[in-house]
């Protein structure tokens, strides 16, 4: 991270207090920018020192309201778009339409917005559920985002692909830099573990911390890469510092485990004689799920220095130890 090149600017971080945007908080509250943190909650998840910093100001309130919109990005250098509805696969099955309707516009009235407002540099995380479901693995950023995507992701598939094509559309029209980062499968410490809405390592850890089994969907035979949180907002802020402004960006791990080794891992680290449930009748998404990261090699060097075991084992422990194990979400 180039402190010089954060120092002084004001950026405005939507979402910021949630699992994404609350690491990369932590990281620019230390580079010196003058940051505006917007969420529905207020609630922080992670930076407890950002709270009443001195170059820290935040926001609460609906981002999907155009008034709210305006007054975040208002005098603003940079817009780190991390506000969204993100859910785990149940959930994003039974609720397509509320996952395209809710991102959709959230996204678009934030964009707006910025655009306004005069924001010259805007970054979007969108993800690798984009590219349609069958394609080539692993996937490059020229793969297709116009055919079927993944059947249990549909709606908020949609959504970004919506976002992708409006940042396009804005960059013409406004001049707008964007970096597009299409992310996959980022964990660690403050990641949702929330029952109907949490992924498969936070719902994982959270059914094990419980002393409850843990389900597999399927025969856990599938195959996910993962990219521990910190590595993720390096790759982020090293895009935004070299003005990448080219079209979507991949970003992801890039060594595969098996959905059964992961599970069987976390349960590893947490000592307990537990044994996966396996559910073969729930949806699985994709046998195999890996981004194709040459085009951000050739930009930069991805440093994924935290292995998987270590990372989940960062992750288990923070969990158990953030809060009583009576008001743990």
């Amino acid at each position: 991270m180039d402190a010089r090149f954060w120092r002084y600017r004001r950026v405005l971080i939507t979402g910021g207090t949630g699992f994404i945007g609350s690491h990369l908080t932590q990281r620019l509250v230390e580079s010196g920018a003058t940051l505006t943190v917007a969420s529905r909650s207020g609630r922080w998840k992670l930076v407890p020192q950002a709270v009443g910093a001195r170059r820290v100001r935040q926001l609460q309130g609906d981002l999907r309201v155009a008034d709210f919109a305006d007054l975040c990005t208002s005098h603003q250098d940079i817009v780190f778009h991390f506000a969204s509805k993100i859910a785990g696969l149940a959930y994003n099955s039974e609720h397509p339409a509320e996952m395209m309707a809710y991102n959709t516009v959230l996204d678009l009235q934030v964009l707006d917005a910025a655009a306004r407002n005069g924001v010259k540099h805007f970054v979007y995380p969108s993800g690798a559920l984009v590219y349609d479901k069958d394609a080539p693995v692993p996937a490059p950023e020229t793969s297709s985002v116009t055919g079927e995507p993944v059947e249990a992701c549909k709606g908020a598939a949609w959504a970004k692909r919506v976002a992708e094509r409006a940042l396009s559309f804005f960059q013409a029209e406004f001049g707008m830099h964007t970096v597009i980062a299409r992310f996959s499968n980022i964990y660690g410490p403050g990641d949702d573990f929330q029952p109907e809405t949490a992924h498969l390592i936070g719902n994982t850890i959270r059914l094990v911390a419980h002393d409850t089994a843990p389900e597999i969907w399927g025969d856990g035979s599938q195959l996910r890469s993962y990219l521990y949180v910190t590595s993720a907002i390096d790759a982020i802020l090293r895009l935004v510092e070299t003005g990448w402004s080219r079209g979507p960006i991949n970003i992801g791990g890039q060594v595969e485990y098996t959905v059964r080794d992961i599970v069987n891992m976390i349960i590893a680290i947490s000592g307990k004689p537990l044994k996966p449930i396996f559910r073969p009748e729930r949806p699985t998404g994709l046998d195999r799920k890996l981004l194709d990261i040459t085009r951000f090699r050739e930009l930069t060097e991805l440093n994924d220095s935290v292995p998987l075991r270590e990372g989940l084992e960062r992750t288990y422990d923070w969990y158990c130890g953030c809060k009583p194990l009576d008001q743990r979400p």
